[in-house]
């Protein structure tokens, strides 16, 4: 969860200057790739539940890992899903590496550097995977989206629209990339496709409908697609998450805005979305789960593993992965 302009264990953002120029174009493949295999770990396992409240299934430990020898958790960021179930994670340290894990949490890879150049990372902070399996990291300072292939190949990169700020990065069902911009004065969302080019852009400072944090406040920092193309947009200042169409159309505000409790949300950072259209946020007091229609569920507070929690996502089947600042962990749910 964030705590001022970025979540808690991440290193503090100073506003400087920009490092690409709005109009630069998209750079192409570089011919190297900074993928690297190492030896898996073994993930462990608690067997810890996570009681709900009101009543509604508790949420189970299925694994947790702090990484492989060698290549330890150090501050990881949002987490994606690949289409087999391997899990994505990004690395806001000067490592600036992506790493990957199977679905049972044994290491399979890591990749990228720290740097400026292509394909290098300098604050890394939204991953987004499509059904091909390209992965697509925002990078804060070098305000740039860098594509990679599965391996970690370098592919293209393109920057934000004007060039300011991009934290999360979602991407649907089509292969469209959807990235929204922290920094202050420009919280929007913008929608690419798999190549870089601006489809649609929305969101201006406010907290009227369909608008997207207030004044100079920092912005918000993550969103996610559901399989009909919806984005939510976690807007943390004004403590809810908003709904758009794929085009950008407001469509719902979920949870109730200004303070904390059962189905209100305290500075939303994170939400993501499941196979069945279920909607999870993770705020100041814990994780709650909305459905499709955005009523209410359940909640589940910030005890045992769920007490340092930093992001969520859910996979298609409703399982939750949630990371702490050295730690990756599995939940499942009896039900979704």
């Amino acid at each position: 969860m964030p705590t001022g302009p970025l979540r808690t264990g991440t290193v503090i953002v100073t506003l400087l200057g920009l490092l690409v120029s709005c109009a630069a174009p998209s750079k192409t493949a570089s011919p190297t790739t900074a993928t690297m295999a190492t030896p898996s770990s073994t993930p462990r396992s608690a067997g810890l539940a996570v009681d709900s409240n009101p009543g509604g299934s508790p949420l189970m430990l299925a694994w947790q890992t702090s990484g492989a020898p060698g290549h330890p958790m150090q501050d990881p960021i949002h987490l994606a899903a690949d289409p087999g179930g391997n899990i994505y994670v990004g690395s806001a340290t000067l490592t600036g590496r992506v790493q990957v894990f199977d679905p049972n949490g044994q290491f399979l890879m890591a990749w990228g550097a720290n740097g400026s150049g292509d394909g290098e990372f300098s604050f890394p902070l939204g991953i987004g995977i499509d059904a091909n399996g390209n992965v697509f990291v925002a990078d804060f300072d070098k305000v740039l989206v860098d594509k990679f292939d599965a391996t970690g190949k370098f592919l293209i990169s393109w920057p934000t629209e004007p060039p300011i700020g991009p934290a999360g990065v979602a991407v649907d069902g089509q292969g469209n990339v959807y990235v929204v911009n922290h920094r202050t004065h420009h919280h929007q969302v913008q929608k690419f496709d798999g190549n870089g080019k601006l489809l649609a852009q929305w969101g201006a400072n406010g907290s009227g409908d369909g608008q997207i944090g207030a004044g100079a406040s920092s912005g918000p920092e993550d969103l996610a697609v559901d399989q009909y193309g919806n984005v939510y947009v976690a807007d943390r200042v004004n403590d809810r998450i908003e709904k758009f169409d794929t085009n950008g159309t407001f469509l719902a505000t979920i949870g109730t805005q200004g303070s904390a409790g059962l189905g209100r949300l305290s500075g939303p950072g994170d939400v993501t979305v499941d196979g069945h259209g279920n909607i999870y946020v993770l705020d100041a007091n814990g994780l709650q789960k909305f459905d499709s229609s955005g009523a209410f569920v359940t909640a589940w507070s910030r005890t045992g593993p769920l007490q340092d929690a930093g992001e969520v996502m859910a996979d298609t089947r409703g399982n939750l992965y949630v990371n702490t600042d050295k730690i990756l962990e599995k939940f499942t749910q009896s039900s979704s």
